[in-house]
C-alpha cells in the first residue's frame, strides 16, 4: 500500500493536506482513494485465496469412497478400508469375565456393521489374551483377533467379515469361556 501511495505521490499530498490548508487540485483526492481501495481489494483477494486454499487442505471431508464391498472386505481393517463411516451396532450382548478384574465384569460385545461396505466386525474391551471373532453358519470363523498387551485401553476390534450371511460376534476369554451375540442375518 505504501508503494502505491508513493507512486501516486499520495503520501506527499496527504502530508501537504495535514500540514497545510491548501486546496486539492481537481481529481487528486479521488486518485489517492482509488489507489488505496484497489490495494486493499487486492490484499483482501489474496487473503481470501490463501484462507480458501488452507481450508481445502485442512478441513475438507475425508475420502468417503469405500475400497471394498462384501467378500472383498473380508480380512481388511474397517478404518483402513473406509468402512468405519456411518457404521452401527446391529447386535450386542454383555459378557462377564470378573476373574480378570473389575473392568471386565460386564463388557459390551458388539457386532458392528457397515451398509456401504456390507461388512461386519466384532468390537469389545476384553482381557488381554482374549480372542474376538466373527462366527458364521456351521461355526465357521471369518475373522479373529487376539488382544495383545499393546497399551490400548479402548475397545479392540477385528478385521471385517462378510455382512451378507448369518453371523455372530464372539469373544473367547484367556481361560476358554466363550460368549456370543445372537445370530444375525
Amino acid at each position: 500500500m505504501i508503494v502505491v501511495l508513493k507512486s501516486t505521490k499520495g503520501l506527499s499530498r496527504a502530508q501537504e493536506l495535514l500540514l497545510k490548508d491548501s486546496p486539492l487540485q481537481s481529481g487528486e483526492f479521488v486518485k489517492i482513494v482509488n489507489a488505496v481501495l484497489v490495494t486493499l481489494l487486492v490484499m483482501a483477494g489474496m487473503l481470501f485465496a490463501l484462507l480458501a486454499f488452507n481450508f481445502h487442505l485442512t478441513l475438507r471431508p475425508p475420502n468417503t469412497a469405500s475400497v471394498c464391498f462384501e467378500k472383498t472386505c473380508t480380512g481388511r481393517d474397517p478404518k483402513d478400508a473406509g468402512c468405519n463411516i456411518g457404521v452401527y451396532t446391529i447386535t450386542s450382548t454383555v459378557a462377564s469375565f470378573p476373574e480378570f478384574g473389575e473392568e471386565f465384569k460386564n463388557i459390551k460385545l458388539e457386532m458392528r456393521h457397515s451398509d456401504r461396505c456390507n461388512a461386519s466386525w466384532v468390537k469389545a474391551k476384553a482381557p488381554i489374551g482374549s480372542t474376538l471373532y466373527l462366527k458364521g453358519e456351521n461355526g465357521k470363523i471369518y475373522v479373529s483377533t487376539t488382544i495383545q498387551d499393546d497399551g490400548i485401553t479402548d475397545p479392540h476390534y477385528t478385521n471385517m467379515g462378510p455382512g451378507n450371511l448369518t453371523r455372530e460376534a464372539c469373544v473367547r476369554s484367556p481361560n476358554g469361556d466363550v460368549k456370543c451375540t445372537e445370530p444375525i442375518q
